[in-house]
């Protein structure tokens, strides 16, 4: 069996209360995430969210582990909202995302509108069974 290429990364970060920063977690996350974090609470910023984005983008092309698969350079494989630029995403920050309270820390397959939609759609399907287990009995 040959080689594996591996993608090599580099971490970036963008503060959540740049409309960079917040857009792009918006689009990973979903708004009822971001809208679960912290607000700041006085300075130029006031009313934003606190934190900052952290991701791991892809710098040439190759297989990479938190993807599963092959992917081209440019790509976010990884993304978490910690406390600070930098973070280690073992401190990622705690909100609402995808139907329950948990670290917004997630791998590119879960990072998507896509992925959000397929969630909520089958968290729904779910609950429709139970109520008619309930009716039932």
């Amino acid at each position: 069996m040959g080689r594996i290429n591996h993608a090599p990364t580099a971490q970036k970060s963008a503060p959540l209360a740049s409309a960079f920063g917040l857009s792009c977690a918006i689009m990973l996350f979903g708004q009822d995430a971001t809208n679960s974090l912290p607000r700041m609470k006085a300075g130029p910023n006031k009313g934003r969210p606190m934190g900052h984005l952290n991701w791991l983008m892809t710098t040439a092309e190759g297989y990479h582990p938190n993807a599963g698969r092959w992917v081209a350079a440019g790509v976010v494989v990884r993304a978490w909202v910690g406390i600070r630029p930098a973070s280690r995403e073992d401190g990622a920050v705690v909100g609402l995302w995808l139907g329950r309270t948990q670290q917004l820390c997630g791998s590119l397959g879960l990072l998507s509108a896509e992925y959000r939609a397929q969630h909520a759609a089958e968290q729904e399907r779910h609950s429709g069974e139970l109520r008619a287990l309930r009716m039932e009995g």
